[in-house]
């Protein structure tokens, strides 16, 4: 069992391993679009929800058509995945939230988060708009037809001196 703990700011505190919970369905979707975009990176976010502490994906958002894709990073069109975001949260009954993203490292040995991922976890993490004090992350690496996995779940770590941190857990996931 996960557990988690309010912080003061009404952050979840991670204090053990996370369980991410991702449809087979949208674990394949999200790989047929990393296969069709190779050798350039691609991603998306996730709409979900928390329960019984643990991180309950029902929904992917592609990165949009006007998305940015390069060899080594990509940018969605972030007005329309925000667009697609306020509409499922909407007609979800606004149950189910923006939870992180996901993306491909093409070619990729490993699932470590970059200095860009630790930078896009900690803007997402900061943005209160977001409403994702700790967002996840799932990063699919390698090739064609051949994809491992690797998630993440962050949350910013207050400091007394300078500024916070970030703190980012490989995390268990999981299919239903």
């Amino acid at each position: 069992m996960v557990d988690l703990h309010s912080g003061e700011d009404g952050s979840l505190l991670v204090l053990s391993t996370t369980i991410i919970w991702i449809p087979k369905a949208i674990y394949e979707q999200n790989c047929r679009e990393a296969n069709a975009r190779f050798p350039v990176e691609t991603g998306g976010a996730f709409m979900g929800y928390w329960a019984n502490n643990q991180v309950v994906i029902t929904a992917s958002i592609e990165a949009g058509p006007n998305a940015t894709h390069r060899r080594y990073s990509f940018e969605p069109d972030y007005e329309w995945q925000h667009a697609q975001i306020t509409k499922h949260y909407n007609g979800s009954g606004r149950l189910e939230t923006y939870l992180g993203d996901w993306h491909s490292h093409p070619d990729g040995l490993s699932g470590n988060l970059s200095w860009q991922d630790k930078q896009a976890l900690r803007r997402v993490a900061m943005t209160p708009a977001a409403r994702a004090p700790n967002p996840i992350s799932i990063i699919f690496y390698g090739e064609p037809d051949h994809w491992s996995t690797s998630a993440w779940c962050a949350k910013i770590v207050p400091r007394k001196i300078i500024w916070s941190s970030l703190d980012a857990s490989k995390v268990d996931l999981n299919f239903y």
